[in-house]
């Protein structure tokens, strides 16, 4: 309070008297306190606190559920938010390096009346040894490893480690016999390949005490940071050489957006009772060794070994050795160039386009070989042909080029195994990395392939192209008559607009005179029937009008019934476009144009973290993200949306009101979170849609919205448009909102530039 300005005390005091605190429950005050605290993280980014959920915090204290008496050590606690979780019983030591964050700890308890609860003074890890002895360790808040080391530790410990890897090694050493442990770490703990990780993953492994690892999906400490958790579980009363739990907690979350948000309760169900257990494996202490003590479940789903028509990759290929290289200008090799195609799967070395390096360091390629991705996620296995005078250039990091032994594979069988579901699966398993899906050459190399003898790979590869010409043709012959079906539908709407033309005027024109008649009538206090004259003077009558206009119904009604159109989206081919460029473009010519309506754009990616090796490389901000789309479709899909808010949603409204909002950020599309799509919202603070409006009507043919409404045949093509881009249309109500209609629109991404610098 005394750091505040008077101003900041009198309303903070103000704000507080509202809670009118004496009235409260002791309950109600705890839950007030607990919820104040676990805000404060949310104002603070900059600060690289965040609050464990409180989902997480009730596991992590009823895993190992503390005794009346015991003693229970909370490292990093943070605001004391386990105390929350534990029996007023148990006996609380809590310890936290952050002055600041220990005077917050210290009003938690008081809050919640924790006499037996202790705050240890700041401590560095490098002093751990000395504190006094717990029945149950319980660490909160994960330690990061960073670029951060420790040295100079005590009592055995390495001279320099990893801090994430020193938490683990010293809450090790601190446990007592017949004591339990809880810690979580991030992801890439469990595989990184840094000597003190590794050590340290085989001593927890060898000497029994590892009893269960918990691995969390993407998004459970959102909005503080994208990297991902997992939990070790430390039991030193365990049977020594009973198997490890490997839990995937997939299963055990529920999302809204981004964020996972765990089932606490289904999750304890599952470590207490794992067997049969949804994601629960359990590994034997000797199985560790085999995978060079990877933690990662994933890992242990590989087939062990080959069997009869197996073998290793490493039997039938051969990496091939190439010179690091700084050139100045050449042919680039990207992944985003790699085939995914049993039959086309050849690259030239022509197609490549040539790019400014800028001393960049990569490797040359002279020769033809095979060449599989070790980044993104999938093989792509390639034939590259090599064509002299052609200097090609990739990162050996992303790429890896091999010889082929041809007297034990074709190469157009190995193509299709390569690409089958049997390797791929391999291929997911030995993913790492906590940013871009990462394979390691050693690794890549140990996968299992299927393989006959040399003529019955042969005959297999004889009947797939037998087959393929087949489906091609099928394909083709449908999807040319599907085109032909299309154009003809298409040129019939320039027919449809014309013959409805004439009778939509004189529809409009007689409703008119209509309405003027009845008016005039009405002022004259005169009955008008349908033998009336329209208007004195003229021989037209009201029935002569209604009659016209039945006519004119009837006709366009007919008319409408006998004729369809559709966009042939297939004249539009996908490519490669910038869709971050494109938005840029679209909303600078928007505003250009002086609409009614103010329009931004909103780039909101989270930074991506990863970790190789000792040393985690954090890499840099997207600038630009590639999708397979077509920018006239695009601009049309763009446009319809735009037109829409301004047609219906900002009729009538005043223009200095008018906002369109456009956000587009990643959105995971798998639990490593390792691969994402795009996400861009379009969203309009204009009038809401009709109440009880079904919302999929927007995107049907000839459906109307409002008084505004057209034909609705813009949100069908938009809907159309997406699918034909492989992407996912939402349309979102949210009357009470500040922009109450919204549309989301999800691209597939094909691939990701960081900014330079």
């Amino acid at each position: 309070m005394l750091r505040l300005s008077p101003s900041t005390r009198q309303r903070l005091v103000h704000e507080v008297e509202l809670f009118n605190l004496p009235t409260l429950t002791q309950v109600e005050f705890e839950d007030v306190i607990d919820f104040a605290f676990d805000q404060l993280p949310r104002y603070n980014h900059g600060s690289g606190e965040f609050s464990t959920p409180a989902e997480l915090t009730e596991l992590i204290a009823s895993i190992y559920k503390a005794k009346p008496g015991m003693c229970v050590y909370n490292p990093q606690a943070g605001t004391a938010a386990l105390i929350s979780f534990l029996d007023p019983a148990v006996i609380y030591l809590g310890q936290e390096q952050s002055d600041e964050v220990r005077k917050l700890a210290s009003l938690r308890l008081v809050a919640h009346q924790r006499s037996s609860a202790h705050l240890l003074p700041g401590t560095a890890v490098e002093q751990w040894p000395q504190l006094p002895a717990a029945d149950l360790i319980l660490a909160t808040h994960p330690v990061f490893g960073g670029s951060n080391r420790v040295n100079q530790l005590l009592d055995g410990l390495p001279s320099s480690m990893p801090v994430d890897a020193a938490f683990v090694h010293a809450i090790l050493r601190h446990m007592q016999p017949q004591s339990q442990a809880v810690i979580p770490v991030a992801l890439g703990f469990l595989f990184q390949q840094g000597k003190s990780y590794r050590l340290l993953r085989e001593e927890l492994v060898t000497s029994g005490v590892l009893e269960a690892v918990v691995d969390f999906p993407a998004g459970l400490l959102l909005p503080y940071t994208n990297v991902r958790l997992a939990l070790l579980m430390l039991n030193k009363a365990r049977s020594y050489g009973a198997p490890v739990l490997m839990l995937d907690a997939e299963s055990y979350v529920h999302r809204k957006g981004k964020q996972a948000i765990l089932d606490t309760s289904a999750l304890l169900t599952a470590l207490a009772q794992p067997t049969g257990a949804t994601g629960a494996h359990f590994i034997a202490p000797s199985d560790f060794s085999r995978h060079d003590y990877d933690l990662s479940y994933r890992r242990y789903l590989l087939p062990a070994e080959p069997v009869q028509n197996q073998v290793r990759f490493e039997e039938i290929v051969e990496p091939i050795r190439l010179r690091h290289e700084r050139p100045v200008e050449g042919r680039l090799l990207r992944i985003r160039d790699m085939k995914s195609d049993n039959l086309n799967f050849t690259l030239a070395s022509s197609e490549l386009p040539v790019d400014q390096f800028s001393g960049r360091s990569l490797v040359s390629l002279k020769q033809d070989a095979l060449l599989v991705a070790l980044q993104g996620g999938r093989p792509k296995p390639t034939w590259y042909t090599h064509q002299a005078g052609d200097e090609v250039f990739f990162s050996p990091s992303s790429i890896l080029p091999l010889q082929l032994n041809q007297d034990k594979v074709v190469l157009d069988y190995l193509i299709a195994e390569l690409n089958s579901d049997f390797v791929q699966e391999q291929f997911r398993s030995m993913n790492r990395g906590m940013a871009m899906p990462t394979v390691r050459k050693a690794d890549l190399l140990q996968l299992i392939i299927n393989l006959p003898s040399i003529v019955e790979q042969h005959n297999l590869v004889r009947l797939a192209s037998e087959q393929a010409t087949k489906t091609k043709q099928v394909e083709s012959n449908a999807a040319q008559t599907e085109r032909t079906l299309k154009a003809e539908a298409y040129a019939q709407l320039a027919a449809l607009k014309h013959a409805l033309g004439r009778p939509q005027l004189n529809l409009i024109s007689n409703v008119d005179l209509l309405e003027a008649a009845i008016q005039r009538a009405a002022s004259h206090n005169q009955v008008l029937a349908p033998h009336s004259p329209l208007f004195p003077g003229e021989d037209s009558t009201v029935q002569d009008t209604l009659t016209a206009i039945k006519r004119d119904l009837e006709f366009m009604f007919q008319t409408l019934n006998r004729n369809e159109a559709v966009l042939v989206l297939e004249e539009f081919p996908r490519q490669v476009v910038d869709i971050l460029a494109f938005l840029r473009e679209e909303i600078a010519l928007t505003r250009a144009s002086l609409p009614p309506f103010a329009i931004t754009l909103h780039e909101k990616f989270l930074p991506l973290y990863n970790f190789l090796g000792d040393k985690p490389r954090v890499a840099q901000r997207i600038d630009s993200v590639a999708v397979l789309a077509n920018k006239y479709l695009l601009k049309l899909l763009f446009n319809h949306i735009i037109d829409n808010a301004q047609r219906h949603g900002f009729h009538e409204m005043p223009a200095e009101h008018n906002k369109i909002s456009v956000t587009v950020e990643e959105l995971f599309v798998d639990e490593n979170m390792n691969s994402f799509a795009l996400d861009i919202t379009i969203a309009n603070n204009g009038r809401p849609f009709p109440v009880n409006f079904d919302i999929a009507q927007l995107t049907r043919k000839g459906a109307t919205v409002g008084a505004t409404g057209n034909t609705g045949i813009g949100g069908y093509e938009v809907k159309e448009i997406m699918n034909y881009f492989e992407g996912e249309l939402e349309i979102i109500s949210q009357p009470e909102s500040d922009f109450p209609v919204t549309y989301r629109l999800e691209l597939p991404v094909v691939d990701v530039q960081y900014k330079k610098g």
